[in-house]
């Protein structure tokens, strides 16, 4: 669509550099049009006059009923159950705070105004946005409003979202739940695979093969074979035998997503003594270790299933800076050697009574690639 306006409305200056808009098509006589970005809800009377056809009643431009057409199309019926999910939850909040508004009405200022009024929850604002997106695209592609006004709303600042697990944390959940326990699979299965809670439930004891497990994404549609590192396959071998799912239930049933976070999460409490160390957070812990170990964009994406290396950057990017920094450390370090910079560490380096650890500093700006053996670079590259 031409300077993003509806078929047949064409816009040129005036001599006095304003814009001015008209609508022109063959059989049907021309007409001057109001400014779609200062008049919307004018504008979608006089589009819909000049094509011949009476403006909707203001019932049929209410957010309401573009989630009615959202829920009724294929970009909704083909989206992922889980995906589903959230899309209508965040609808669903939505329309409880402004459903009964005409979508005319909307300004981008208006959508400013409304997600800055949840900036103290920014999970809650970025809902509101994706939802608001959502449905004014299908007021936009039904010809009743000209512009989506949530274009270049911006959000509050999000957190983190889930805390990484350090090694710390995942030894002492090794040590609480050891192997033979179907709590330990559970976590083999999330940091030896690095797959979101969905898809790590729905594995199957006949999706391992030579060596790899089989998955397909079920947010991505995205099939993988991953390979089965030896903390995983200990875990494997061990398991005890709760039917075809090698999570399944004690009543030999598939586990649902959110019940299996839920059960994780307990358990993982218990190993660690503090909430909020869930299986997502493993997934992005698995990113950063391949991110600290150098691995690309491509090699993480085969690993997570990623499609986009922005997506990888958000899980990766506290690793990147400390690889990034160690490599650059490491650099100045041997420049310094090398122009005779560095002083003698045993006599002119003292804390308290006993000499700086020279050796220790060094270790540990090198690679922490091998702090999990499943995902070393060698064994991804080949």
């Amino acid at each position: 669509m031409k300077d993003n306006l509806p078929p047949f409305v064409s816009r040129w200056r005036d001599r006095h550099g304003g814009w001015r808009y008209r609508f022109r098509r063959t059989g049907l006589p021309s007409r001057m049009m109001p400014d779609p970005r200062l008049e919307p809800e004018e504008f979608a009377r006089a589009y819909a006059a000049a094509l011949g056809q009476a403006a909707k009643p203001q019932g049929e431009r209410t957010l309401s009923a573009m989630a009615d057409r959202y829920f009724a199309s294929s970009a909704y019926g083909n989206l992922a159950p889980k995906t589903a999910a959230t899309y209508s939850g965040w609808i669903a909040a939505l329309l409880t705070e402004v459903g009964h508004t005409d979508v005319c009405a909307w300004t981008h200022g208006k959508c400013q105004s409304l997600i800055d009024a949840h900036k103290d929850s920014p999970g809650r604002a970025f809902g509101r946005k994706r939802a608001l997106a959502l449905l004014f695209e299908v007021a936009r592609k039904a010809d009743i409003i000209v512009v989506n006004p949530v274009k270049g709303v911006t959000l509050p600042k999000l957190g983190d979202g889930a805390i990484p697990w350090t090694d710390k944390k995942i030894a002492a959940f090794r040590q609480h739940w050891g192997i033979g326990t179907q709590e330990r699979l559970a976590l083999e299965l999330f940091l030896g695979t690095g797959q979101r809670l969905a898809d790590v439930v729905k594995m199957r004891r006949d999706d391992v093969e030579d060596g790899f497990i089989r998955v397909v994404q079920q947010k991505t549609k995205m099939p993988l074979r991953l390979p089965i590192g030896p903390d995983l396959l200990a875990a494997m071998e061990a398991a005890p035998d709760h039917g075809s799912y090698w999570l399944g239930t004690k009543w030999r049933k598939k586990r649902s997503a959110d019940g299996g976070g839920n059960w994780f999460n307990d358990a993982a409490r218990q190993a660690i003594g503090e909430p909020g160390f869930t299986c997502h957070g493993l997934r992005k812990s698995v990113a950063a270790m391949l991110a600290e170990a150098g691995a690309s964009d491509k090699l993480i994406q085969s690993i997570t299933g990623h499609q986009t290396a922005s997506e990888t950057a958000r899980y990766t990017r506290s690793a990147d800076q400390k690889r990034l920094a160690r490599e650059a450390m490491r650099l100045l370090m041997e420049g310094m050697e090398q122009s005779g910079k560095v002083s003698n560490p045993a006599t002119d380096c003292q804390t308290g009574s006993q000499p700086i650890d020279f050796a220790a500093v060094k270790n540990a700006w090198q690679s922490l690639g091998e702090s999990n053996p499943s995902f070393q670079v060698e064994n991804l590259a080949s």
